[in-house]
Formats: structure tokens, C-alpha cells, sequence
């Protein structure tokens, strides 16, 4: 098991000073001793030369995975699916494979997986103000129960809140904004 320092006090912070580390992990304040590494032996050192040949090919992995990435339409791209990629692009150029290869084995991948969503146009915009404070709300025909009968609103007022008060937006007085 090991030990970290924490910090403590009324005042906490980040840096380095004395050869300490101050550091926030956590929510919480942390101090060690600072790294002998450096950036000039990770480049140089033989004993980091596996670490520069796995970095080079993740940067070659993410370059081909962003490629194929931005091919996909928008309501498909999530961050989960990108890293997935850039890991198998990974794993299949360590086994020595061809770039080409291994950009043509992700969009088949991809294609394979993926379904388009047909993007759908809001039923509703509507802007309304109250308290000094203008609300816009979209409505969309399947989001929320009830929210959307036909073209009519089922429901004839929002509740908006922030932070110091909730207010009552009646709709009778909202305006449609353009699609």
C-alpha cells in the first residue's frame, strides 16, 4: 500500500516548489516528491524506446480513426465509438498490418455496425420571457409524455429553473420561433 501526503490547511494549491509536487486528485490535495523524468530522456533513452514506438503508432491509429470518424453522419459520433476504433486500428497495426488495410477493415466495421437515423425537425420553438429572463424551448413530437398532441402543446406552462428561483413560463405568451 502506499502513502500519499495530503495537504492541509485553509489554503491549498497546485505546482511545484522545492522539489514538491502539489497536486489536486480527486477533489482532494495531495504532495510528492517531484519526477526525475524528463521529456529529453523519454526521447532519447533506449530504455523508452518501446514507449516511443507504441506512442507513434497511437498517433498513427488515432490519425486513421479520425478519418474514417468523420465519414459517419452526425447522430452516429460518439466518443465511446472514436476510441473503439482508435484501439483497433491500434491492435491491428501492431500485428504489422497496412495502413490502407487497416483504414478499409474499420469503414467495413463501421458499416456493419452503424445505423443512420433519419434527423427529425422539431414539432415546436417556442420563446417566452418572464423574470427578466428569455427561455427557448424545443419541442420535439416523441420526446416527454404528453408534451405534444397533433401540433398543439399538451402542456400550457414550463417550469424554469435556475439557481435562485423557480419560475412559471405560461405559453399563452410565448412566441414560435422559425424552424
Amino acid at each position: 500500500m502506499q502513502f500519499m501526503s495530503k495537504q492541509r490547511g485553509p489554503v491549498y494549491f497546485t505546482g511545484t516548489v522545492d522539489g514538491i509536487c502539489y497536486y489536486r486528485m480527486n477533489g482532494k490535495y495531495y504532495a510528492r516528491r517531484k519526477s526525475t523524468l524528463s521529456r529529453k530522456r523519454v526521447r532519447r533513452d533506449p530504455a523508452f524506446a518501446r514507449t516511443r514506438r507504441n506512442a507513434a503508432l497511437l498517433g498513427q491509429a488515432s490519425r486513421i480513426a479520425a478519418g474514417v470518424y468523420r465519414l459517419l453522419p452526425r447522430v452516429q459520433k460518439k466518443l465511446d465509438l472514436y476510441r473503439a476504433m482508435t484501439g483497433q486500428a491500434m491492435e491491428l497495426l501492431k500485428k504489422g498490418v497496412d495502413e490502407a488495410e487497416v483504414k478499409a477493415k474499420l469503414e467495413q466495421a463501421v458499416k456493419q455496425n452503424v445505423r443512420v437515423k433519419v434527423s427529425r425537425e422539431p414539432v415546436v420553438r417556442l420563446r417566452a420571457k418572464t423574470g427578466g429572463m428569455s427561455v427557448v424551448r424545443t419541442v420535439w413530437r416523441r420526446s416527454g409524455k404528453g408534451m405534444v398532441r397533433g401540433n398543439e402543446l399538451a402542456t400550457q406552462v414550463w417550469t424554469v429553473m435556475t439557481r435562485e428561483k423557480v419560475y412559471q413560463v405560461d405559453l399563452k405568451e410565448a412566441r414560435y420561433l422559425s424552424s
